[in-house]
């Protein structure tokens, strides 16, 4: 049984899932999202190179684009992919 000095369970997981939210906020800007759409349906990399190099993007928001289309991802999706590399870590 925890103390009345030790933080709960629950006290933790809050602080926890605050911290998350803190740190993800930049990367989730879902204002961004046409932005995203953008960068990341382009599929031939010469015209990404040529974009770079004429500064329509910069490879900061290259790399911001990618992160954010995969952060969006359905939470389940992120959980399932979550649990199955932990559970290969687990077998190894």
């Amino acid at each position: 049984m925890a103390s009345e000095a030790e933080p709960t369970w629950k006290a933790v997981v809050a602080r926890k899932r605050s911290q998350q939210k803190d740190l993800l906020a930049p990367w989730l800007d879902l204002a961004a999202t046409k932005e995203v759409a953008l960068i990341t349906e382009i599929s031939d990399a010469d015209v990404l190179v040529k974009e770079l190099a004429q500064g329509v993007h910069s490879a900061v928001d290259v790399t911001k684009a990618y992160i954010r289309q995969y952060m969006i991802l359905p939470m389940r999706q992120i959980r399932g992919l979550l649990l199955t590399n932990y559970q290969g870590y687990l077998c190894t």
